[in-house]
């Protein structure tokens, strides 16, 4: 087994330079292809909004004009969603090939992502219905936070900060399923045949490194303009220092500090907005 790199900065340079060095046809996809779908979703806002618009000030809104436009919107809508869950399967694909230094076209990867197009819908509605019980208590607790800011004082002392700390819980909790699973579309492109299969190896796969996928996942993330480039490659050089170490049954090494440091960070982040929306909300009571 090759050396096992902890720091997630280093992680992401390692994969960038592997991207460029092995797989310089996908580092460019992973460049171009996000600021392609960034316009294209921008040109389509600015053209609901104008269709939108036009309608507005139409004095005449026939039956027929209004059924188009609900059709037009919904074909954007389903447009923007296949997209999506397009590139995901890009850039999963993108992954698995830089991970083994391997380089391969847009169209090859656009045909087998499209392959797997509907293994792909099932791997994001599987973590749709996981995720789907926290997301539901988290947005009742939002409710009963409203509710408690336009109570009394004693209620808003005693139960809104527990509930700040449930719903915390909770979205570390729905972290926590995407992090567990976050290779099982890699997997999926690797030879996998089902989902429970894929989903089960990536748990195998992450046991006990969450804080490191996160690290890297969220470091990769911040870069400006090339995010999608930085965290594939990153999250690919993991993949492949995972795998080899779970192949040879190695003992992993110490996570580095970043990897502790970097969640702590968003945590606190994340925190640091629900105060601001709880002062919203109790400004405006």
């Amino acid at each position: 087994m090759s050396h096992y790199e902890t720091n997630p900065i280093s992680v992401i340079i390692n994969g960038v330079k592997q991207a460029f060095a092995h797989s310089q046809q996908l580092a460019i996809i992973l460049i171009i292809l996000p600021m392609a779908l960034g316009v294209v979703n921008f040109v389509g806002q600015m053209f609901g909004n104008a269709f939108g618009a036009s309608i507005s000030t139409v004095q005449d809104r026939s039956s027929a004009l209004l059924a188009v436009g609900v059709v037009l919107f919904i074909l954007a809508i389903l447009l923007q969603i296949f997209t999506q869950v397009l590139y995901t399967g890009i850039q999963s694909f993108a992954m698995l090939k830089i991970s083994r230094g391997e380089d391969e076209t847009f169209n090859k990867a656009f045909e087998h992502a499209f392959s797997k197009l509907w293994k792909i819908v099932l791997i994001h509605l599987t973590l749709f219905v996981y995720t789907l019980p926290y997301s539901m208590a988290v947005s009742a607790l939002v409710v009963l936070s409203v509710v408690l800011v336009n109570s009394d004082s004693v209620a808003l002392t005693v139960c809104l900060p527990i509930s700040i700390i449930l719903g915390t819980l909770l979205v570390i909790l729905i972290f926590r399923v995407y992090l567990r699973f976050s290779f099982a579309m890699t997997y999926m492109f690797d030879g996998t045949q089902t989902t429970t299969e894929a989903f089960n190896k990536s748990k195998q796969l992450t046991k006990g490194r969450l804080s490191e996928v996160f690290g890297v996942m969220t470091i990769g993330s911040l870069v400006p303009f090339i995010s999608a480039l930085t965290m594939t490659s990153g999250m690919a050089i993991l993949f492949k220092q995972l795998t080899e170490a779970r192949d040879a049954k190695a003992e992993l090494p110490r996570q580095h500090i970043l990897n502790y440091i970097v969640p702590a960070i968003a945590f606190m982040f994340f925190g640091f907005l629900v105060l601001i929306f709880v002062a919203l909300l109790a400004t405006t009571a």
